[in-house]
């Protein structure tokens, strides 16, 4: 019988979702596909792909050759793909995976979409296919590919991915000051706005749960996420939440009243609004009083 990985609850088929999906998206852009054309007969392959048919995608990937050695790349590539999606998901088809990422990243061939994507992928089965997770074989990957490419779709993918292991896994430095100067570099390398917003907001976490970190240096990183926008519903509350009781612990009261203001108006189904809109009301009347807030113990 074979050995079948994670079960494949719907927490797990999401997170399988979130592993592939970065492989069929992106190609289907105007700008990939000008740099790397797409082969037509293999279009309905990813297709199926991107529509949930992972059986019938991963047949018509093998049936293009992509389970042979000298097989077209694309179709390489996706049959990779698609092992790590259609179930059952077991360590068989996984090394297979693996074994054509590997092929592909490691071929002496011109830097391309299905090379770069290859070296992202083997990055995230290290992440997410491995029990326990392969950090050091993640970081590897991943800093492979940004400093081969990292101006590439897929590195930037891997920014944000590599800026997690750094700051809360072993693959990063062991001293936590070292661990943000690494996640800075690679926030100089960023060149979206989305990417530049996860890394803020990666940051920022880090300092509010890492010991031997200050909480206070979270503080720019929240307010940099936020003035980058498109942050969804809770995440904005969240960060909105975060800056207001940060600032109260810095005895920074009066600096709350733009991101209350703000919670008040957006957060109307959020259940911290009416102790917001209370402590808004409050600090307008006389900032120098104690916040109505209940604030964790500063550290």
């Amino acid at each position: 019988m074979p050995t079948v990985l994670p079960s494949p609850n719907p927490l797990a088929r999401l997170r399988r979702w979130a592993l592939y999906c970065p492989i069929i998206l992106p190609f289907f852009s105007v700008g990939t596909l000008a740099a790397t054309p797409l082969r037509a007969d293999l279009t309905p392959a990813w297709e199926a792909g991107a529509s949930f048919f992972a059986e019938q995608s991963l047949a018509a990937f093998t049936a293009a050759g992509g389970a042979e050695a000298d097989g077209p790349r694309e179709a390489r590539l996706g049959r990779a793909g698609m092992l790590l999606t259609a179930n059952p998901v077991t360590a068989g088809r996984r090394d297979e995976a693996v074994a054509l990422l590997t092929a592909l990243a490691d071929e002496p061939m011109p830097d391309d979409d299905w090379h770069h994507a290859a070296r992202y992928l083997l990055g995230r089965v290290a992440q997410i296919f491995v029990e326990p997770t392969d950090a050091a074989t993640a970081a590897h990957h991943y800093e492979q590919l940004i400093t081969e490419a990292p101006s590439s779709r897929w590195a930037q993918l891997a920014l944000s991915r590599h800026a997690l292991g750094l700051l809360f896994t072993p693959a990063g430095p062991a001293d936590p000051a070292d661990r943000i100067a690494a996640v800075k570099t690679l926030l100089t390398l960023a060149e979206s706005d989305a990417t530049r917003r996860n890394l803020h907001l990666t940051l920022a976490r880090a300092h509010l749960v890492t010991t031997g970190l200050a909480a206070a240096e979270a503080l720019p990183h929240l307010k940099a996420a936020l003035a980058l926008g498109g942050l969804d519903y809770a995440t904005q509350g969240d960060t909105l939440s975060q800056i207001i009781i940060l600032l109260n612990l810095e005895g920074r009261r009066a600096e709350t009243v733009p991101y209350l203001e703000e919670f008040v108006r957006d957060q109307y189904r959020d259940r911290r609004r009416f102790l917001f809109e209370q402590e808004l009301a409050a600090v307008k009347a006389d900032p120098a009083l104690p916040t109505l807030l209940p604030l964790p113990p500063r550290r």
